[in-house]
Formats: C-alpha cells, structure tokens, sequence
C-alpha cells in the first residue's frame, strides 16, 4: 500500500514563506525538504513494486530494508539543514553585535566592575541603564560574562539589555529571528511527514511473517546439513566395518589353510 505523497515534502511554501532571505541558509533548507520528498518518492516506488515472482512477505522485507536506509539518509539530510540554521543565526547575531559595537575589548572591565559591585543594586541598575541610554557598552560588556559576584546583582537580565541594544542598532535581527524560526517549522513538519508517510507503507504483519519464515528456513537447512553429515558419517562407518569383516574373514581362511596341512 503506498500512501499520497504529503504536500509538505515539497519546499514550495518554504521558498514562498522564504523568498525575502537571501542567505544560503534558506536554499540548504529548501534543498533538504526536497531530498526528504525524494526519498519518499524512491520508497514509494519500492512499495509499488509488485514483482509476481516474490511474495508479499518478501515485498515487505525488502521495503523494511529500504526503508531502514532511507532514515539513516534522512538524519544526515537533516543535520544538514541544522547546521545551515546554525550558521545562519550566528552571522545575524554577528552583523548584529558588529553594529552594536559589541565586538570590542574593555580595557578597564576589573574596574567597572568593582565600581558596581560597590552601589546599591538600585544604583546599579541606574547607572547601566543610563550607560546604554548614553550608547555606552562598555558597563555591559564588562559584566557579561562575569560572576554575579564580581559586578553585583541587576534587576533586569543583562542578556535582556544586549537582545535589545542589539535589535536596535540592526533592526533586520528581528526579521532574520522570524526567519530562522520559519525554517525551522518548515524542516521540521517535512520530517514529520516523511517519517509518518513512509512509516504507514510498512506491512508489518507480512514483515512478522517473512521473519518467522526465515527463521524456519534456517532451522531446516540447519537440520538437513546435520541429517546429511550423519549419513556420510554412517557411509564411512559401515565402509570400515566392512573392511574389518573382511580382514576377519581372510585371516579365518588363512588359519583353515593351515590347519588342513
């Protein structure tokens, strides 16, 4: 049985959704969802197929394996398509942090931040606030990936300050973060799809079936090869015993011979 090929195997919402970005991410994106539709369609093919001289358990088991393969195939198609987002979202981030001014050193960060430490968490808060008011990163910068400790605590997340000092000096961070969610759902629903449209063509009864018959199988071969090594061992067996007959039976002649001189 094969089933209807899903609609979201094929990246054209993706490429309409997408058309406005021109980063390489979205046509690796793209590109993954169409591979995924290909692998359907070449598992599709391989149910279809009905060869009149294989039974349907042996149709079952030679999709099961196609079918294997195909997933393996499908995790690198999407990793691949991860790491495209991955590397989309860092160089937006950084044409971000680059415009924010963010990409500096602080040469006096131990004392800015000794300075914090030493106010009222109020204080703390107000002198930050006006900093960034005053475009002055270099507070923020200092404490960012200090402990607690060393700057003081603040009321507001200093990650919350740097989101926002960042999607104000590169407004198209905002978009490039809808963008990099869009990619995602739209990856991740042709997977779905994939995993669940060639999942329903299995026949896993015939599969249980066509198992248990190998297994069978083995055993009689298994059976017929032991049947079959002992009857040549009796061959050689009965050879032998006739061959000591023999030999009994000349040497009894040889004794008669003997005696009757």
């Amino acid at each position: 049985m094969t089933i209807k090929r899903p609609a979201t195997l094929s990246s054209r919402a993706a490429r309409a959704n997408l058309g406005h970005c021109n980063h390489s991410a979205v046509t690796g994106i793209t590109r993954a969802i169409d591979q995924l539709g290909g692998l359907y369609d070449g598992l599709a093919s391989v149910r279809a197929a009905q060869n009149p001289m294989h039974t349907a358990e042996a149709r079952a088991q030679a999709y099961k394996k196609q079918f294997e393969a195909a997933q393996k195939r499908a995790e690198e198609i999407l990793k691949r398509g991860v790491d495209q987002m991955v590397s989309f979202q860092a160089d937006a981030e950084d044409a971000a942090r680059e415009k924010a001014g963010l990409n500096r050193s602080v040469p006096h960060a131990a004392e800015i931040r000794s300075a914090l430490r030493n106010m009222t968490q109020a204080e703390r808060d107000k002198a930050m606030s006006d900093s960034l008011a005053a475009g002055d990163v270099e507070p923020l910068l200092s404490c960012m990936a200090a402990n607690p400790i060393l700057t003081g605590r603040f009321t507001t997340p200093l990650e919350v300050h740097l989101k926002l000092l960042m999607e104000t000096a590169a407004p198209e961070l905002v978009q490039a973060r809808a963008d990099l969610e869009a990619m995602g759902n739209h990856l991740s629903v042709a997977a779905g799809a994939f995993r669940k449209a060639s999942e329903a063509m299995r026949d896993l009864n015939a599969e249980q079936r066509g198992e248990q018959g190998e297994q069978l199988a083995a055993e009689a071969e298994r059976k017929l090869a032991a049947a079959m090594a002992g009857t040549l061992e009796t061959e050689q067996s009965a050879t032998v015993d006739a061959y000591i007959e023999r030999q009994k039976l000349s040497q009894a002649q040889v004794k008669e011979s003997g005696s009757s001189f």
